[in-house]
């Protein structure tokens, strides 16, 4: 891969994974708003500590789902990344008309290198069957 086409994937990794961090962080700081608003409502009007947790919970429960959108999204964005960044490489390196190609290259070679040694067998064939050659082998008798 060139670094181009690596510039690229990284780029669109740190876009998916900022996307996900910010989302997440929102709904962090929204349940922390939440959760810490109605905590200092509620203490401030002398409300006791396990009314103050039950009624903070969904606040604090967001703040987990932030973190866990957060996490997934990061994760996510790796795969997506990572798949796609292997996908296009697997395509250039094995492609069907390159590959093609190449075969036909080879075996246009060999073939080339056969039709020479065929014309130089025939040529040996061919003289042997007028005679030059056995001109040079005199058996005596």
């Amino acid at each position: 891969m060139n670094a181009k086409q690596s510039f690229r994937w990284a780029g669109y990794y740190f876009l998916l994974s900022t996307v996900a961090a910010i989302i997440g962080l929102v709904l962090v700081g929204a349940g922390a708003v939440f959760g810490l608003l109605t905590a200092y409502h509620q203490i401030s009007g002398g409300t006791g500590y396990a009314a103050v947790l039950s009624s903070t919970a969904p606040g604090f429960l967001l703040a987990i789902l932030g973190v866990l959108v957060w996490r997934f999204g990061v994760a996510w964005a790796y795969y997506k990344t990572m798949t796609g960044a292997v996908e296009e490489q697997i395509a250039d390196r094995f492609d069907s008309e390159k590959v093609k190609s190449e075969i036909l290259a080879v075996i246009d070679d060999r073939l080339s290198e056969m039709q020479y040694e065929v014309s130089r067998t025939r040529k040996a064939v061919d003289d042997l069957d007028s005679g030059e050659v056995a001109d040079e082998f005199k058996f005596e008798g």
